[in-house]
């Protein structure tokens, strides 16, 4: 019996008659209409092979079974972990050399009455692992239960197609765009050691057909999948742009509906204190904290309570990739010397999507319109602060907000998000950043009133907290062979405990020969062990240069404003204790469902906020889903947008019930660029309003139905 390849689309079969005994080959290629078809395409079939051996000799199965019958018919049980029929060496034997090859293409049934997806995994090696994405690569596919057979290409290489810069992979239709294979970059495809079938965790299990398992060297279908406007062109939903006039009919809804709100009295003062508090307070002409009736509150400059319910990232600046590789996304960019091509940014290869629709509904002299239009939405929604990362002109321009002072510093270790905080080179940062926002306020002195507080920095790398801390500030300096001024104070620390390198190396088990020894060291799990007590005091010790030069100088230039950290996430109860000595407020970025949720493994905030009766602002949350044509919900994905409104009501509705917390802002203003933000690979869904400035009505209902309640919450509530 011969061994038969098909490659489909060259209208012609291959057999190869291997003849045992003589071991020839002859190769037999058929004609069509007397003509020799000759093709670009080289293709293997797993299909046939599974036909020709048997499927009991090709596939063993895992809580899963296979049967051929025409089809390949896989029924894969209910579980929580992960059924799979696997392809092992007998098999392989046939074929694992895949590096000639560019994909696999799948014809596939789903054979259910729901949608239900199964995955293809691939493995280089016989030790791989999946959870940490080395020695293999997954592609996941999402067949809908339609009854009908679905042909499915599925790239090998990410990186050719650039979907590897999305967090979110694009939905894109099965068989006119296929899928990407995901996992380890440096995947071997010369030699494949175990494919697998496999559903992840199904609840009702699934069966499938499969008419053919195909490796191709055919290229994946670029076909255009972002409009002129940034959207996803593949779907379609409420409030998506069609045309350049659907931008004025929302403009003019949305007008309507948030003067209702504009024109109310809800008694708040100027600053959006509560002006008709039971209670007033010395009136100091800046924000300040105080604890009221056990709970802490800001009293704004007036001496209203004040609670902070604000949006961060108020901008126009939204940039996405467009040149190179990343071109064929795109439908319709525009020639870089026409009426849009001025929303090219510095060049051909960053495009604002955001700012281009902004100036298509507003007009051409937008910039003018923009921060009163920001305001007026802040307003009519209730939101009553421009969090971080807000746009210069969206607070100095028109009617003024409270306002967040956001210090960003430019990292000595600028991977790491780390300082060498005892190096010239910190403290030269630290005060010419500081100089800029002082001027900056300075020539701008209407705004000096709205500063809620200042942050300094955003999310250091203080530590990733699994089980327990790792140190992970203290560890990077030892890592480092070249100079650094905070592992020679670390030292320093050392040597006064120990007084000799013998001693250290009793206590952490090494063998050392000199305190040089230390220099560019990789701590072992059981070195972290020996040495937690050390690294506890190292990472104390960092935290109080830190802290103290940073409230140093936000007192030295903004003497009468708050100091409220540097926004911690991720962190660990030695940077936060030595925070509390020194900031006014606390400052975390928590993206839980609540924000008095214990947050992953770290030191909970708020039983630190208790032992050391500190307020604290969040700094960022945000829930996402993908009913609008978004590729990925970010840090905590719910159903839909109607999930995303009565979240958001319940996690501020939280913090106004917890004594600590005095404020929630929300990151971030806008949608994330649908093929991911310019600087990194995020493709969120976070914003009130989407990439063509479309508002999400479920959010701003939900938010409106808090925020214009927040002191009647919080003064009520009992502590």
């Amino acid at each position: 019996m011969p061994e038969v390849i098909f490659v489909p689309g060259c209208l012609r079969e291959i057999q190869v008659f291997k003849f045992m005994e003589k071991k020839k080959y002859i190769i037999l290629l058929l004609m069509i209409s007397g003509v020799l078809s000759v093709c670009a395409d080289k293709s293997f079939s797993f299909f046939d092979v599974i036909k020709n051996m048997g499927v009991k000799k090709c596939l063993y199965g895992r809580e899963a079974s296979a049967k051929m019958s025409g089809t390949l018919d896989l029924s894969f049980k209910k579980s929580n972990q992960y059924p799979a029929m696997i392809f092992g060496k007998k098999f392989l034997e046939r074929q694992s050399d895949w590096s000639g090859y560019k994909g696999l293409e799948i014809v596939i049934k789903n054979n259910g009455s729901k949608t239900a997806a199964m995955s293809v995994r691939i493995d280089d090696s016989p030790k791989p692992n999946p959870a940490q994405r080395k020695h293999c690569r997954f592609v996941k596919l999402t067949v809908p239960a339609d009854g009908k057979f679905h042909s499915i290409y599925c790239a090998f290489e990410p990186t050719t197609l650039n979907f590897h810069v999305m967090r979110g992979q694009p939905r894109l239709p099965l068989e006119e765009y296929g899928r990407c294979f995901q996992g380890d970059s440096k995947f071997n495809l010369s030699k494949i050691y175990k494919v697998d079938l496999f559903m992840a965790r199904p609840r009702e299990g699934g069966d499938f057909s499969i008419k053919q398992i195909l490796l191709t060297s055919k290229n994946f279908p670029k076909k255009p999948f972002v409009d002129k406007y940034g959207q996803f062109k593949c779907e379609d939903w409420p409030g998506k742009i069609h045309r350049d006039s659907d931008f004025s009919a929302q403009l003019s809804e949305e007008q309507q509906d948030n003067a209702k709100y504009l024109e109310k009295d809800y008694g708040f003062d100027s600053f959006g204190g509560w002006a008709k508090a039971p209670k007033k307070f010395d009136a100091t002409g800046s924000f300040r904290v105080e604890k009221v009736n056990g709970k802490w509150w800001f009293i704004d400059p007036n001496g209203n309570l004040f609670w902070s319910v604000g949006i961060c990232r108020a901008k126009t600046l939204s940039l996405v990739r467009v040149s190179g590789n990343y071109e064929w996304f795109f439908d319709k960019l525009p020639e870089q010397n026409s009426e849009f091509g001025k929303f090219y940014f510095r060049g051909p290869d960053r495009y604002n999507f955001f700012e281009a629709n902004l100036y298509r509904k507003l007009g051409p002299d937008y910039k003018g319109k923009i921060s009163d239009y920001i305001t007026n939405r802040f307003k009519s929604w209730g939101v009553n602060t421009k969090g971080a990362w807000t746009d210069s002109f969206a607070l100095t321009d028109g009617e003024l907000l409270p306002f967040t002072v956001t210090v960003k510093l430019n990292f000595t270790e600028p991977h790491k998000r780390i300082h060498d905080v005892y190096s010239e080179k910190f403290q030269n940062e630290l005060v010419k950043q500081m100089e800029y926002w002082r001027k900056y306020i300075d020539d701008n002195s209407r705004l000096k009133p709205y500063i809620l507080g200042l942050f300094i920095d955003n999310e250091l790398s203080w530590d990733r907290v699994i089980k327990s801390s790792n140190y992970r500030y203290v560890q990077h300096f030892f890592k480092k062979r070249s100079d650094s001024k905070t592992r020679d104070k670390c030292i320093q620390l050392l040597q006064d405990r120990y007084k000799s390198i013998k001693k250290l190396n009793n206590s952490w088990n090494t063998n050392y020969k000199s305190w040089n020894d230390l220099k560019g060291i990789t701590f072992s799990p059981q070195q972290l062990s020996a040495a937690k007590s050390d690294l506890s005091a190292m990472t104390t010790m960092i935290a109080e240069k830190y802290f103290s030069d940073c409230r140093k100088m936000a007192k030295k230039y903004f003497p009468d404003k708050l100091y409220m950290g540097c926004r911690f996430n991720p962190w660990n109860r030695e940077a936060v204790e030595v925070a509390c000595k020194y900031c006014d407020v606390l400052s975390f970025n928590i993206y839980m469902a609540k924000p008095t949720d214990k947050t992953f493994s770290y030191p909970s905030q708020i039983k630190i906020a208790e032992k050391y009766d500190k307020p604290i602002l969040v700094g960022e949350f945000h829930f996402g889903a993908l009913d609008r044509g978004m590729f990925h919900g970010g840090l905590r994905k719910v159903k839909n947008q109607e999930a995303r409104g009565k979240s958001y009501y319940q996690y501020v509705d939280a913090g106004l019930k917890n004594p600590y917390i005095i404020g929630v802002h929300w990151y971030q203003y806008q949608d994330q660029p649908l093929t991911s933000r310019h600087q990194d690979w995020e493709n969120y869904n976070l914003g009130f309003v989407s990439i063509t400035d479309t508002p999400y009505k479920e959010l701003i209902k939900w938010a409106r139905k808090i925020n214009f309640n927040i002191y009647n919450i919080r003064y009520s509530e009992k502590k």
